[in-house]
């Protein structure tokens, strides 16, 4: 039971990987409550200045960037 609990202490102190998490390629229209949750989290600034920029981008952004329309165009750039 302790290893299990000093697994989950450490995984809730984890800094997180991707912040917002690809907000950017997510569908459009962004839904009222998800426009409201990043604009909650980069108004906190709890987060580095960088996290605050993504959101901007992502709020931004006039369409999603995934999936692509043109799967072989994806690939070439990558």
């Amino acid at each position: 039971m302790n290893k299990r609990a000093d697994h989950d202490y450490a995984t809730a102190q984890m800094h997180p990987a991707s912040f917002p998490g690809a907000a950017d390629r997510m569908a459009r229209p962004l839904g009222e409550a998800t426009v409201r949750a990043l604009e909650l989290i980069r108004d906190l600034g709890f987060f580095d200045h960088e996290v605050a920029v993504a959101i901007e981008a992502a709020l931004a952004a006039p369409q999603a960037t995934y999936p692509p329309a043109d799967w072989d165009a994806y690939y070439a750039q990558r």
